[in-house]
């Protein structure tokens, strides 16, 4: 044996394809009487032989000879390598799968069926068979196969959420999800919601994480999938299940407002490394343009000691607004504040790729007295070369003028924004910071399109198009409506779909006319369930509520009144 093992390794490094080699093992296969030899010459037939008539031969001969069933799986297999879809290969495999009361051979049988299998030939059989052989493995390979055909992609959805659905044990549920997040389509029936079900009932954190991974990459926009992931996150307060389920609910709903409130309070309150970094990271991906994610990472950057992490933070300012001052600022003052090098080449790279314009005069002012012998030799952490390419870089994207003021300019840090005090310039953007309470769906709504519209049909379906694309983005069916009765006998439904009992309505960013007063007032109805505040300066009847546009606190005071609603 030790002879035929050193035999085939010098056949395999004569070369791929290479007619003396293949020959030398076709002739061994037929002179030997041993199926273990027979076994190992098949494998190494495969190796080395590609599209060979007389390799192709001599194992469909060894398959037709032999009755060990070991022997039929190896040459079938290498058949199958030499030969894609060669029909001796697949029917040799399919009846091993069919007939073989070894459920090791029956599974490997279907692994090498799927590495040898491109035009899917035996679809029937496996869905035939799926019924026959509970194995989990064979299983997850059978819709591994059947997943990549669009008429058998239900049932292979089928098939895994089965799987992971009744699964405890690691190995299935890694590979179950796995599979399912790669063949899985939003527009199977059943599917998403069935996930939702599975992640809502489970007691098993490895099956809910890994159900909550196929959810963000299967159900794109799928609003059962925004919503469960959302009730899950105000029902939970393990930091671990949060993060995971805050950063898939920003994969499947970027700038989710629920999402990001999520990982920013981990941010602020976790006192463990691993969700640090992972919410740091997550909020770098998921969030846009967005002032609270934003100042939680410029406060994270100011306040940690963890440099793993504050550079991770620096990564995420980057992402979310390559644009904003504050953004460029704090760069500028980690480069300068540091003691890590690392940390310090991190926010070098970052900044070099986003500064532009304006931003290059705050870079310049910065960062230039570190280039100053005095202060260099105080402080042995800086790296020179490092401050010098960064100016050097605004040098050649700024004219003379503005370097000059740039470098007579003293550097002054900006102010993290106050999370508690915020100014109100930018209603909408406030506005999504508002939180749900367990009673309560909160929905923000810009009616600027309806400033100076007196007829109530335009009124009543503007608002409910509204209200519909802000809380189920998926949904391309919006009721036509004309008045406010029809209107609120959507609320029933509405209710039931968010699972709260009461939905309140904040209106903004247009003036609270005649027409839109009196909607709003035959429209809100607190037995129903549907309360609606105004942020506005006019004087409200009862039963809307107002807030005044510059009033303090303005964040608060409307939290405040979502959290008193049905208390």
């Amino acid at each position: 044996m030790a002879e035929l093992s050193l035999s085939l390794y010098n056949a395999k490094e004569i070369g791929k394809d290479n007619p003396v080699a293949i020959s030398a093992v076709v002739n061994l296969i037929a002179s030997s009487q041993q199926e273990r030899t027979h076994w190992m010459l098949a494998d190494y037939l495969g190796e080395i032989a590609t599209n060979n008539s007389e390799a192709i031969s001599a194992l469909v001969n060894l398959i037709g000879s032999s009755q060990n069933e070991t022997t039929q799986l190896k040459a079938a297999t290498s058949l199958g390598k030499i030969e894609k879809d060669n029909s001796v290969a697949i029917n040799t495999l399919v009846n091993l799968m069919r007939n073989s009361q070894d459920e090791f051979t029956r599974s490997k049988a279907i692994f090498s069926l799927r590495e040898i299998v491109t035009d899917n030939p035996v679809a029937e059989t496996l869905v035939e068979l799926i019924g026959t052989f509970p194995n989990p493995v064979f299983l997850w390979t059978a819709a591994d196969i059947l997943g990549k055909i669009d008429k058998y992609n239900q049932i292979a959805s089928e098939i895994l959420v089965k799987l992971i659905r009744e699964a405890e044990g690691k190995n299935v549920l890694i590979n179950a999800t796995g599979i399912l997040n790669k063949i899985g389509k939003d527009s199977a029936n059943g599917i998403v919601e069935a996930l939702v079900e599975i992640m809502e009932n489970t007691q098993n954190d490895l099956k809910r994480d890994r159900v909550v991974w196929c959810l963000a990459n299967i159900a794109k926009d799928k609003q059962v999938a925004i919503e469960a992931l959302v009730n899950l996150i105000n029902k939970c307060d393990d930091e671990n299940i949060l993060l995971r389920a805050a950063g898939r609910l920003g994969d499947i709903h970027k700038n989710n407002p629920v999402a990001v409130a999520t990982l920013v309070k981990l941010i602020s309150t976790s006192q463990d490394k691993d969700i640090l970094w992972g919410a740091t990271g997550w909020l770098g991906d998921i969030s846009k343009n967005n002032p609270v994610s934003i100042s939680a990472l410029v406060e994270l950057i100011r306040t940690s000691c963890d440099e793993h992490i504050r550079c991770q933070a620096a990564e995420s300012l980057e992402k979310i607004d390559k644009d904003n001052p504050l953004v460029i600022t704090t760069l500028v003052e980690l480069i300068r504040n540091s003691g890590d090098k690392n940390t310090r080449s991190e926010a070098a790279y970052s900044l070099s790729r986003i500064m532009k314009g304006k931003h290059l005069a705050t870079a310049v002012s910065g960062l230039k007295d570190y280039l100053n012998s005095e202060i260099y030799d105080k402080n042995s952490h800086i790296d020179k070369n490092l401050y010098q390419k960064i100016i050097w870089n605004c040098a050649e994207n700024m004219t003379y003028p503005e370097f000059h003021q740039a470098w007579h300019t003293q550097p002054t840090n900006s102010p993290i924004p106050d999370r508690n005090h915020r100014q109100n310039t930018d209603i909408p953007t406030l506005l999504k910071q508002l939180q749900p309470t367990d009673k309560t769906w909160v929905v923000p709504l810009n009616i600027r399109a309806l400033e100076g519209e007196t007829d109530t049909s335009p009124i009543a379906q503007e608002l409910c198009t509204q209200l519909y694309q802000t809380i189920f983005p998926a949904d391309t069916d919006i009721p036509a409506i004309r008045n406010a009765p029809e209107f609120k006998r959507l609320i029933p439904q509405l209710k039931n779909r968010l699972q709260k009992q009461h939905i309140a309505l904040i209106l903004h960013s247009c003036p609270c006319e005649d027409a839109l007063s009196s909607f709003t007032r035959k429209l809100a109805d607190t037995h129903m369930g549907i309360h609606i505040a105004w942020i506005t300066d006019t004087p409200l009847e009862l039963p809307l509520t107002g807030f005044p546009v510059d009033g303090d606190d303005l964040l608060d005071a409307v939290q405040d009144w979502i959290a008193g609603i049905g208390a």
